[in-house]
């Protein structure tokens, strides 16, 4: 930290401890010498800052504005004192502002550094920024290191409240694109805010006077909307829409023969009907699919955390939307699974759960970030396309990973790909996987596992 940010931020609070660091920087716990209130310091640590970083610092600021402005903007008078979904940013801190001239800088990249910015006369040094942020007592990620009292009601009561506060982000029409449990922030009562908004992006808005009585194929196919972004989200509404609900009423509150076979008959319906959604879902993604593969790309490749990335960011897709924020939490939620269901000592806890908290633990990610060719777990080879450069595949690719988990997928499962070197791929990959567990036998999936633990909980609990 240079001298002049550190004097403006030791003029204002107090610094008590450090509480977590990163690529970005570090953050601190420190306190208001003027109010007493106990907050957040989020202090930068690039030395010169390139104007892609300063779009980057820029757009978390906007984010974080907007969202809580949003907030207290859709509140009624009831819901006053319910807490945000966002941490507030109460202040931002930068270097005093000086009128001598500096000479101009490069980063390591040789691209030209902003560092220094004059404004009205005066020289503002930028290599450093401290954000003051509303401090919350610890993230899932602390969580997860610590064995302590946590329940089943702790696990639902946090799930509920992460995905209220993804919903009101998205709602807010932005992708968060790095949801992991050191991102989403927990207080002593579970209430959760989501944080970081470094990675995150707002999506094209969608027109005003869609008819909600339009088909998703019309929808998608008009010609006026050739360069927006595929929102899955609002094509699965479309397409509930569209599909006939089933629906049982029970007539008597007694469990007799008719009502059980009422019951079964009305339980096949809603599954046929989730069959029948996931069909049109893929026929429209299937026909969208040449007005896809000729997008050009919206949003960048490499974001988010490897275990936490969805399979059309691993895959190298042009589009992707908020869909990608709850396939990461889904990781999350396995996790929580884990964690409720792991009965161990303390000590063992400490040795052992880190090793089998995560789900999916790739070691690389092809194309995005190969392994190297000296890798001892290093598989078969590839290629991305268009190159002639080949790289190396490792055994426990994340995709692979994935997979194994998943099993063989359907034609409708792959419908999201647009590339078919994508899905050729993929399909290369399952194969491998077979020959695998057909020479080592056959290694519990992610619905076996899953089915376990919820048969677990229900015996602890």
């Amino acid at each position: 930290m240079i001298k002049s940010l550190r004097r403006v931020i030791y003029k204002r609070y107090k610094v008590i401890e450090v509480i977590g660091k990163g690529s970005y920087g570090c953050v601190s716990k420190a306190q208001c010498k003027e109010t007493g209130r106990y907050v957040a310091l989020k202090v930068m640590k690039n030395q010169t800052i390139t104007e892609y970083e300063l779009i980057k610092l820029l757009r978390e600021i906007q984010l974080m504005r907007r969202l809580n402005q949003l907030f207290f903007t859709l509140q009624t008078d009831e819901d006053r004192n319910l807490p945000t979904f966002i941490p507030e940013l109460i202040d931002i801190l930068c270097p005093e502002p000086t009128t001598k001239p500096a000479p101009p800088q490069k980063d390591a990249k040789g691209q030209s550094s902003l560092s220094n910015v004059t404004y009205k006369n005066e020289r503002y040094d930028l290599s450093q920024i401290c954000l003051v942020m509303e401090y919350i007592d610890t993230d899932l990620d602390q969580l997860l290191k610590h064995k302590i009292d946590f329940t089943e009601h702790h696990l639902l009561k946090i799930v509920y409240n992460s995905l209220c506060a993804l919903s009101f982000v998205h709602f807010s029409n932005i992708i968060h694109r790095d949801v992991k449990p050191a991102n989403i922030l927990l207080s002593s009562d579970c209430n959760v805010k989501v944080c970081d908004f470094g990675l995150s992006r707002s999506l094209p808005q969608v027109q005003n006077t869609f008819d909600t009585k339009q088909s998703p194929e019309s929808f998608i196919m008009d010609s006026s909307l050739k360069n927006m972004n595929l929102n899955t989200l609002i094509i699965r509404s479309q397409v509930t829409r569209k599909l006939d609900k089933p629906k049982y009423h029970s007539q008597s509150p007694r469990m007799s023969r008719q009502s059980i076979e009422m019951a079964q008959q009305a339980k096949s319906k809603i599954w046929q009907a989730q069959v029948n959604k996931q069909t049109v879902l893929a026929d429209v993604l299937n026909k969208d699919r040449p007005r896809r593969k000729g997008m050009k790309r919206l949003m960048s490749l490499h974001v988010g955390s490897r275990w936490y990335r969805a399979p059309e960011i691993s895959l190298v897709e042009k589009s992707y939307d908020q869909a990608s924020d709850l396939w990461s939490f889904g990781c999350i939620i396995y996790e929580l699974l884990k964690y409720i269901q792991y009965d161990q000592s303390e000590s063992q806890f400490r040795k052992e759960f880190h090793k089998i908290r995560y789900l999916f633990q790739g070691n690389s990610c092809f194309p995005l970030s190969p392994c190297n060719k000296d890798d001892e777990d290093g598989g078969k080879k590839g290629k991305k396309d268009g190159e002639k450069k080949y790289h190396v595949i490792s055994k426990n690719d994340q995709v692979k990973v994935i997979l194994k988990d998943l099993g063989i997928q359907t034609d409708n499962d792959l419908s999201f790909i647009t590339s078919e070197h994508a899905i050729q791929y993929v399909r290369e990959l399952e194969q491998s996987h077979l020959k695998y567990s057909n020479e080592h036998g056959h290694e519990p999936n992610l619905k076996e596992r899953c089915v376990d633990m919820k048969m677990g909980l229900n015996a602890k609990n």
